[in-house]
């Protein structure tokens, strides 16, 4: 497991979190979480990008 495999299962941990049909938050709780959801989404997107050729950014960017 690497570094991208444990914010992906963190991220996948904090929508869990967000959502009280699964077991998560309260509403109220819940919306204490959006900022910590996204930095994470933030960090998972980043480090994709990392590890995507540069050849996948440059087609996308255009």
């Amino acid at each position: 497991m690497d570094l991208l495999d444990v914010l992906e299962e963190l991220l996948d941990t904090c929508k869990e979190l967000r959502d009280p049909l699964l077991g998560g938050l309260s509403p109220h709780q819940a919306a204490r979480f959006p900022s910590l959801v996204n930095r994470a989404r933030s960090v998972v997107e980043r480090e994709k990008a990392k590890s995507q050729p540069v050849g996948s950014w440059l087609w996308r960017a255009s």
